[in-house]
């Protein structure tokens, strides 16, 4: 076996040791908007349940090159809200043009041709394509701080926990049984 310290890692390095080991990752399209209610959409493979009662996902919001977080994060911690879309392969190619590093207030749904419908829980819309979508309420934000006095790095970040509010699904994700427990 190969041995990775982590100490001594960059923390890009570590980034990339954890994302070419842990697999597959689920990836979300997570919708959030900002102080203004402008949209962003943006993909996130950091994210995972938590916690059953109460509900909480979390999302690990990295920061942005530039030294700043990122517009999910962002918009998170100002409005409170985000929606955590599933990204089944049918939208893969939709999902990848959001990954583009627009500059704040561009709307990457329109751009990437995903149909948005309204979330009834929370502000942010959801994604009509995803099959199962979780309206939620930030929870609680870890090493906010640290994230933002250790910006000079990349890959620093924080974790948000979002508290669900609201799940959506397509009759294919669960069945009634399932979700009946």
């Amino acid at each position: 076996m190969i041995r990775f310290d982590f100490g001594p890692l960059s923390p890009a390095a570590r980034f990339e040791v954890v994302t070419a080991t842990i697999v597959p990752r689920p990836i979300a399209l997570i919708t959030s908007l900002d102080a203004t209610g402008r949209l962003n959409v943006a993909p996130y493979s950091f994210f995972a349940p938590i916690t059953i009662d109460p509900p909480l996902l979390v999302l690990g919001v990295l920061a942005h090159t530039e030294g700043r977080l990122k517009d999910t994060g962002l918009n998170v911690l100002k409005t409170g809200e985000l929606v955590v879309n599933l990204v089944p392969v049918r939208i893969s190619q939709e999902m990848n043009l959001t990954c583009i590093d627009a500059p704040p207030g561009v709307d990457e749904a329109a751009l990437a041709g995903l149909a948005i419908a309204p979330s009834e829980r929370v502000a942010p819309p959801r994604l009509a394509q995803s099959p199962v979508t979780f309206e939620c309420r930030l929870h609680q934000a870890i090493d906010v701080i640290r994230s933002i006095r250790r910006l000079h790095s990349p890959n620093s970040g924080s974790r948000c926990r979002g508290a669900v509010q609201q799940f959506w699904t397509d009759r294919v994700a669960i069945s009634k049984r399932q979700a009946q427990g």
